[in-house]
């Protein structure tokens, strides 16, 4: 699809996570932990991961037990992903207080520790700074 080659092109030297039909900007750390690129809609999701994509390989993967952390200062349309995103928003290539660093690991272990099944999902906009920070 030309659309995938579009993104793969702009994913450049970053793995990709594909599964069936799923082609998206998406990395597992861990098991339970998913570190991603920002979720568009619209003319960006031709270079960017679909919203719609996202929700679905969330949905069907991790039904009921994903929680995505926004750190990027773009809120979106929750609606697919069953309003289990928290906004964080945070400016893109700055520094994030040690405050915020610190509030996001009790947030993420809370979630992580309440059943055994949770996965994390953070992204900012390309993925690769706040993100990774945070995990």
């Amino acid at each position: 699809m030309a659309l995938n080659f579009l993104r793969s092109q702009v994913s450049q030297d970053k793995k990709r996570f594909k599964d069936g039909h799923f082609d998206l900007d998406l990395t597992y750390i861990r098991p339970n932990i998913i570190a991603m690129g920002y979720p568009a809609s619209g003319v960006e999701a031709t270079y960017r991961n679909s919203l719609t994509s996202v929700a679905e390989m969330l949905n069907t993967k991790h039904p009921d037990s994903y929680l995505v952390f926004n750190l990027s200062e773009r809120p979106y349309d929750s609606t697919l992903l069953n309003g289990k995103v928290l906004d964080i928003g945070f400016p893109d290539h700055h520094a994030p207080p040690i405050s915020l660093i610190f509030k996001l690991m009790m947030l993420i272990h809370s979630w992580l520790t309440f059943k055994s099944d949770n996965v994390v999902v953070v992204h900012c906009l390309a993925g690769r700074g706040l993100s990774l920070i945070h995990i």
